[in-house]
């Protein structure tokens, strides 16, 4: 499992998430500092740029009355997860698959992406940090992987961030669609986060995320990653077989997937993943400047 401490400063403040993943690795960063933290960590040159300028979330605020004052659309969302389901299909797919010893690990990076301390399948096929060097656990794309012999592109962080591009205008759609994205856990669980837990010790509902992202337009940010990336069987477009719907985040039908049983080697095995995530509601909002907010509530001193 999961140990916080051997994590950078900046990955301390994430959240583990009731799968037992560490949440929110590839959060977009506006600040210099925290570029510069990204910088360090990678000890070489930067695969993925993680900045963004912040007309990415931030619009004009029409109804402020001073200048300069901006807002930004929220998205919220309660989804709960189905532990015990993800744990059982770990293990079958685990068995499909014929992982063995520490490899069996590898299932449930197959379906997120990443191991659960955060270190991307595309670059090695164990969690072990230290492996290959330091390297930033944000610092990769799927330029080498179009097959998907390391990473699957059904897994999820590839269906809702493909980090790759045929040419600049895809390249520029794929930058202007990110969200800023923040979730908290929600709901108890009678035991700590554990690799070595039954499932029948793991609950089947009543915990789960509380997403929440913002972005200067919905219907081109988060409803598009939704919609034409996570929702769609078709994409990300592959030579390899029709992908499938994100396993996490996805909504529609289950389909067989193809998966790579060996890391790094052709050969593809079909296995179909239930659902382990359920909406349970969410909402739209905007959320206004501190100026207009200074306005409704009679002046500065008030709010």
């Amino acid at each position: 499992m999961v140990n916080l401490q051997t994590l950078p400063r900046r990955l301390k403040l994430y959240v583990v998430e009731h799968f037992g993943f560490v949440d929110g690795m590839s959060n977009t960063l506006f600040l210099e500092e925290d570029l510069k933290e990204v910088e360090a960590e990678a000890g070489r040159c930067i695969t993925w740029d993680p900045s963004a300028p912040l007309s990415l979330v931030l619009v004009q605020d029409k109804n402020a009355q001073e200048e300069d004052s901006y807002g930004s659309f929220f998205v919220f969302r309660k989804l709960e997860q189905n532990v015990r389901a993800f744990r059982e299909t770990e293990i079958k797919f685990a068995d499909a698959l014929g992982l063995e010893g520490k490899a069996r690990k590898r299932a449930g990076a197959l379906i997120m992406g990443r191991f659960r301390n955060g270190v991307p399948l595309v670059l090695q096929d164990t969690e072990d940090p230290d492996r290959h060097g330091k390297f930033n656990r944000n610092n990769f794309d799927f330029r080498e992987d179009k097959e998907g012999i390391k990473c699957p592109i059904n897994s999820h962080i590839r269906k809702v961030n493909p980090r790759e591009a045929r040419n600049e205008q895809e390249r520029k759609v794929g930058q202007d669609n990110r969200i800023v994205r923040r979730s908290i856990t929600y709901g108890k669980r009678d035991l700590p986060l554990r690799d070595n837990l039954a499932p029948e010790e793991l609950p089947t509902g009543g915990v789960g995320i509380l997403f929440m992202c913002f972005q200067r337009d919905i219907s081109t940010q988060f409803s598009f990653i939704q919609k034409m990336w996570a929702n769609n069987p078709d994409f990300p477009l592959s030579q390899t077989p029709r992908p499938g719907i994100d396993p996490i985040a996805g909504q529609g039908s289950r389909e067989d997937q193809w998966w790579s049983p060996v890391w790094g080697r052709s050969g593809f095995k079909k296995y179909k993943l239930p659902h382990f995530v359920i909406l349970r509601g969410g909402e739209y909002f905007f959320a206004p400047s501190i100026s207009f907010l200074k306005t409704i509530a009679g002046g500065p001193g008030n709010v």
